[in-house]
């Protein structure tokens, strides 16, 4: 999920969504403005209030869905911590990096 302005009140309802249909994964990033982004700035990019906020909706869905659901992602795809998921693997630290449209995953 690309978190954005318009996009922060929804994060908890996804979650929740997801570990009721049984994902065990849920990445978030922040909207980055490139290319037609740029165009979208003022409107969808978070200020620093809303990535504060994003930081304690992050927290507390990381937490209230430890036991189902793995939270990856956080601002720029970077978290540091460790989220337990109902199959026993943990993520320690994830980065998604993004090169000519593919994206890979280093844990």
């Amino acid at each position: 999920m690309t978190v954005t302005k318009k996009s922060l009140a929804d994060v908890t309802e996804l979650a929740a969504l997801l570990a009721k249909l049984g994902a065990d994964r849920f990445c978030l990033v922040e909207f980055t403005p490139y290319g037609r982004g740029l165009g979208y700035l003022r409107e969808l990019k978070l200020n620093t209030e809303d990535k504060g906020k994003f930081a304690e909706i992050f927290l507390a869905i990381q937490e209230k869905f430890r036991d189902v659901l793995a939270i990856d992602g956080g601002p720029y795809g970077i978290v540091e911590g460790r989220s337990e998921v109902k199959n026993g693997k943990g993520v320690k630290r994830f980065l998604r990096c993004y090169s000519r449209g593919l994206a890979s995953d280093y844990a």
